[in-house]
């Protein structure tokens, strides 16, 4: 950080203090920095950071009952002349702590951690913040889906709960992002959102419109949506596009000619002929046993279908679990799972879709006739008759006009949150620009030109004029045609 000449005097002195150790209001409230590492997935380089916490209430209406602290990361702007409005960043889930996912994100927000700092706040029930951790089973996985036994686990969970589920909602979850805001003396800032982040950037900006300068969706969960109420049709519909892809890709269609009946045909058997199978923990090397059934495969290719590279996977691991080898398949969609698994705070993810989602869920009817069938619907019922419901406001799904310059991004094969999703959301905005990058699914700003797009965005505020003609190159992964890789 540079000033102007050497003198600092009185003022500037103040202002050196509260940047570097803390942010104070008038209440006395601090939030007192220390240099800190962020660490993500085993791999991933940490990334460098101030730390801190900040002490709240957990029932916003009741200053002097229970506390909670918060964990607060803020990466400084590298530049000379930082910009005094930083970029805050939402994570997914929801259930993600955001200083837990940043070093996987460091490298879409280098070019805007320039002249800009990174805040980051892990949200009410995540990571640093008095995380509502579930413990889950990963080796119990011999068992056929049991609602019964998902109503007894979520009822053990809350009975060993450190919190009350009902103050861990998204609504004022965003009370206390303001309130850091505040403390750290920031006047407008920029919000980006990934996933259920993107709920969570739009419930900040309805709340607190005057303070937000611009807003970036990569993800969109559009206002009126009721998460889960169409996870079944979207994974269908990219899933429809895997296969179709590969029967127009010449390679992939040589290699698996068959391969829409293959799919076909291993869906039925294991709806009709479950197995019990072993597959390998690559964590550990111990073998595992699991139920390879419609509902297991179900939610392996779910999993597989969220990223490109992993969408490429998915001829490749259908032809030979039609022939017989399920290990692969469902061993690498147990690597998945269980790398997620521990990212993930399960009771502050019921403590949102109880309160937000599950109560709006409507016509889920056509849901029954897809690969998942209702069974998420059926999970997320059966969980919130258990959990305590905090309140979403009245309008809460009511969509809401914005002046504030919007980009929302959309992977064109994105099993959860389509473009489509992205294009509803994009009506409330004036200044808005929905940018779909072609061949990808869930979350697109780490794809190649992207982070470029979005200093761009950021920069000038002019969405309407940003050359994404770069995004048009890309496109999804080549397929695997054998275990050696991709297509040459």
């Amino acid at each position: 950080m540079k000033y102007c000449n050497s003198y600092i005097g009185i003022i500037g002195l103040s202002l050196f203090m509260m940047l570097i150790n803390g942010a104070q209001a008038q209440s006395g409230e601090a939030v007192d920095f220390q240099a800190c590492e962020l660490y993500g997935p085993p791999g991933v380089a940490a990334v460098s950071a101030l730390c801190g916490h900040l002490e709240v209430a957990e029932d916003p209406n009741n200053a002097s009952g229970r506390k909670i602290s918060l964990r607060i990361a803020k990466v400084p702007a590298r530049g000379k002349q930082p910009q005094p409005d930083p970029l805050f960043l939402f994570a997914g889930g929801p259930g993600q702590a955001i200083t837990e996912a940043y070093p996987l994100l460091a490298g879409v927000f280098q070019d805007i951690n320039e002249n800009r700092d990174i805040v980051l706040i892990d949200q009410r029930g995540t990571g640093g913040s008095n995380a509502l951790k579930c413990p889950f089973d990963m080796e119990d996985l011999n068992q056929a889906f049991d609602l019964d036994q998902m109503r007894r686990d979520t009822q053990a969970c809350l009975e060993n709960l450190d919190g009350e589920p009902r103050f861990y909602t998204t609504t004022i979850a965003m009370q206390d992002y303001d309130r850091v805001r505040a403390l750290l003396g920031y006047e407008h800032i920029n919000l980006w959102g990934g996933s259920y982040g993107t709920r969570a950037a739009q419930v900040y900006l309805r709340q607190f419109p005057q303070h937000v300068r611009s807003i970036i969706l990569d993800s969109v969960v559009p206002p009126g949506l009721a998460l889960g109420s169409e996870h079944g049709r979207q994974l269908d519909r990219t899933l429809e596009a895997v296969l179709t892809r590969c029967e127009q890709d010449e390679s992939c269609h040589k290699a698996f000619p068959q391969l829409r009946a293959e799919y076909t045909r291993l869906i039925q058997e294991l709806e009709n002929n479950p197995k019990l199978i072993q597959i390998a923990d690559t964590s550990t090397g111990e073998r595992i046993e699991m139920l390879a059934d419609r509902n297991s495969l179900a939610a392996t290719l779910r999993f597989m279908s969220y990223g490109s590279p992993t969408q490429s996977l998915i001829p490749l691991m259908v032809h030979k679990a039609s022939e017989g080898d399920l290990e692969s398949l469902f061993s690498s969609g147990y690597t998945m799972v269980s790398g997620i698994v521990d990212q993930i705070s399960r009771g502050m993810e019921l403590s949102v879709t109880c309160a937000e989602d599950e109560p709006y869920l409507g016509d889920f009817s056509a849901e029954k006739d897809t690969l998942i069938g209702d069974i998420m619907v059926q999970a997320m019922q059966t969980s919130c008759s258990v959990w305590p419901h905090g309140d979403a406001p009245a309008d809460f799904h009511q969509p809401f006009p914005s002046t504030v310059p919007a980009l929302l991004l959309a992977g064109e094969t994105d099993p959860v949150t389509p473009p489509a999703y992205a294009h509803s959301a994009a009506q409330q905005y004036e200044q808005q620009r929905v940018i779909e990058v072609p061949g990808k699914g869930h979350l697109v700003s780490h794809y190649g030109c992207m982070p470029e797009v979005l200093e761009q965005f950021i920069d000038e505020l002019k969405p309407a004029e940003i050359d994404s003609s770069c995004v048009q190159r890309l496109g999804p992964e080549p397929f695997f045609l054998s275990n050696t890789g991709p297509t040459p």
